[in-house]
């Protein structure tokens, strides 16, 4: 009996799926691991299948797939994860090297979640910051021209097609365009934010509040 096969006799995919960190539901359905899915659309039994993506196969494609490795590594990583009984085990030095190529892809990975949240929390940021600049304008909404002369207020009109522009490649631009938005911007996106929160509340508790002015914007 060939190595496949021993291991097929084995585990089933949902074994390893479950094994490998897969939260599978009693009707044998998760959310699937391939692609961006919100609602389980994976069905893990023997085999598995997804109903988003069409991804299928049995245990040893479902860890081939998921480590991004080949099928006879995927299953000599069963075997000697699961330790199962075969006939055939790792060479030491060819686990090394597949759990070397293992622990970079899930360093990438890693690196790619953490930049996603990283911009996900930059366009709460920024909208945030685009209501605090709202509350400004519609505060000073029918003030006398003058009274709007003053470095906070001119820096947050300033800053709004800024906020606008790095929204846009944010939410509209490529991977690689984010990328280098994140390198070269990351700490004036969050310094920005500060500085605009921190101009409100001096705009919004100045003197003038106390004068019964009323409502907002010059101009």
């Amino acid at each position: 009996m060939n190595l496949f096969n021993q291991i097929k006799e084995q585990v089933t995919a949902r074994q390893v799926a479950e094994g490998y960190g897969l939260a599978v539901g009693r009707n044998g359905m998760a959310c699937c691991p391939f692609h961006d899915d919100k609602h389980p659309s994976l069905k893990v039994d023997k085999g598995f299948y997804c109903f988003g993506c069409g991804e299928k196969g049995d245990a040893i494609a479902y860890a081939a797939k998921l480590y991004e490795i080949s099928q006879y590594e995927a299953a000599l990583k069963i075997a000697d994860d699961f330790n199962l009984s075969i006939n055939r085990s790792f060479d030491p030095e060819e686990k090394k090297k597949l759990n070397m190529r293992i622990q970079e892809r899930n360093r990438v990975l890693d690196i790619k979640e953490r930049f996603q949240k990283w911009c996900n929390s930059a366009v709460d940021l920024l909208h945030e910051a685009s209501w605090d600049i709202y509350d400004v304008e519609q505060a000073y909404k029918g003030l006398p021209v003058e009274d709007c002369f003053n470095d906070d207020f001119a820096f947050l009109m300033h800053s709004k097609s800024k906020i606008e522009y790095w929204l846009d490649i944010l939410c509209i631009e490529d991977d690689i365009t984010r990328q280098e938005f994140f390198l070269s911007e990351r700490k004036e996106v969050e310094g920005l934010a500060e500085r605009i929160k921190g101009a409100k509340e001096r705009l919004l508790t100045s003197d003038w509040r106390n004068l019964g002015y009323g409502d907002a914007y010059c101009g």
